[in-house]
């Protein structure tokens, strides 16, 4: 990747950061709000999640790149618990021990936390999954993964009459990660070659992604009430996807003066 490449992608990962501020200020109202937020901002996490992965990926990482991964974020992860210790202990007092390790592994201890934990626990389990279990495969489980999260009772869009899910939704698997999941995977798939055909790149593959990754989420709409917000999770699957492959196929020849920001 040339660094033309590379400065798309900065730019990219620019204007997300802006999208994300916009999502938690809800400046919006109306069909501003719906358009905006609801349609375009919201593809801001999911891309996080994959330029983060093919970043790492793309350099086919060994056991020491992902502990070095590893140990970045568990440092900019203690920084930030440290600095937000007060006010967790004040506003999110755990009831216990494994509360708190559930908010640590699984959940959030401060504003975006749940964000690197889910990035480091999906990226381990990426790379230890791929050495055995095809790109593929893991990209369908993650999609099912996914669909699942958005699927059971604890979810305020899911439906009701699903609760039997609740017994396998506890919180031993409640967390980020399984947002984050599908797409590390698919981060880690345009990190290597030959994944996606030339052909498969343009407006034919959104299409061909919304009949493979939508049909599960258009069948769950069939039977529930709450079927928008599981329909509009599921199609950020392929838009993110399409949205990625363009901005590497794009050149950027500005570059972003850091130094100044």
């Amino acid at each position: 990747m040339n660094s033309r490449n590379i400065n798309s992608l900065d730019i990219a990962k620019f204007v997300a950061a802006i999208l994300v501020v916009a999502i938690h200020a809800n400046p919006f109202r109306g069909v501003a709000n719906t358009v905006i937020i609801e349609g375009f901002a919201r593809l801001a996490v999911p891309f996080f999640f994959i330029a983060s992965a093919y970043l790492f990926f793309r350099r086919n990482p060994d056991a020491k790149a992902l502990r070095h991964f590893a140990r970045r974020i568990c440092l900019l992860y203690g920084f930030w618990f440290v600095f937000n210790l007060p006010h967790y202990c004040i506003y999110r007092t755990p009831d216990s021990v494994t509360t708190f390790i559930h908010d640590l592994l699984l959940g959030s201890t401060f504003g975006a936390s749940w964000f690197l934990t889910a990035l480091l626990e999906g990226t381990i389990l990426i790379w230890l999954l791929s050495k055995k279990v095809n790109d593929w495969l893991l990209l369908i489980a993650g999609s099912l993964i996914l669909l699942l999260h958005n699927a059971c009772p604890p979810q305020p869009s899911a439906p009701q009459h699903l609760s039997w899910m609740a017994a396998v939704y506890s919180n031993c698997i409640n967390g980020g990660w399984m947002d984050a999941f599908v797409y590390i995977v698919a981060g880690k798939m345009i990190a290597g070659v030959g994944y996606v055909p030339r052909r498969w790149r343009g407006p034919t593959a959104f299409l061909f992604a919304i009949v493979i990754i939508g049909s599960p989420a258009m069948a769950l709409a069939l039977v529930s009430q709450g079927y928008f917000h599981v329909l509009q999770t599921m199609m950020l699957i392929p838009m993110t996807i399409i949205t990625m492959l363009f901005i590497l196929q794009h050149e950027a020849t500005i570059r972003l003066p850091y130094k100044q920001l």
